[in-house]
């Protein structure tokens, strides 16, 4: 099922620095921040590009490299702390922290029950599910076209990587081919297309 897109839009309060914008004096000017803009996923990620325009003052820059075109945008994926430092002799010492945590990839399933294999009685199906960046949240199976589906969640901590396993009770399917699908949800909320398997019951 095609999840539904979050858009936000976040005032960014980043902290008065200094009351002062005179750079002869030695102190630093105040950062000014915009709307901060991106999809929003879950658990403090973002799922989409951020963007945070900069409105004052011109020569802010991020991690020690200038900001071109007054907004900072960020693309990679992964978690970002970033300083924001206002211009003048002493802006980095004044740097601002921003976090920025960004998936916007779905988890990679891969089956390892071959297709086509026959089962009788109980079924062990197996899979590789992977995600490299936010980690997965859960993993979820369907035997009747994704109509219901049957959830393995997964703890607070990281898992970017896992072997899932089920087994199950076929003895109720009808005889022949039996479609299975099995999809993954990381923890910034990205969910995988249903991976589908085809096997053979004989109950």
């Amino acid at each position: 099922m095609k999840q539904p897109v979050r858009i936000i839009l976040l005032i960014i309060s980043l902290l008065s620095i200094s009351a002062s914008n005179s750079p002869e004096d030695g102190a630093s000017e105040t950062i000014q921040a915009g709307l901060l803009r991106a999809r929003v996923g879950e658990n403090g990620w973002y799922t989409s590009d951020v963007v945070i325009p900069l409105l004052f003052p011109p020569g802010v820059t991020a991690n020690g490299q200038p900001v071109p075109g007054g907004q900072l945008t960020v693309s990679a994926e992964g978690r970002h702390e970033i300083q924001l430092a206002p211009p003048g002799p002493h802006g980095a010492d004044n740097a601002v922290t921003q976090f920025v945590n960004i998936d916007k990839s779905a988890p990679l399933v891969s089956w390892i029950t071959a297709p086509n294999t026959l089962f009788s009685g109980r079924a062990t199906l197996s899979a590789d599910v992977t995600d490299e960046v936010s980690g997965i949240g859960s993993i979820e199976v369907s035997f009747d076209h994704g109509s219901h589906w049957t959830v393995q969640r997964f703890p607070d901590d990281q898992v970017y990587a896992t072997r899932w396993s089920i087994e199950q009770d076929v003895s109720g399917f009808k005889e022949g081919a039996k479609v299975i699908l099995l999809r993954a949800r990381d923890r910034a909320g990205n969910v995988s297309p249903g991976e589908i398997l085809v096997v053979r019951v004989k109950p």
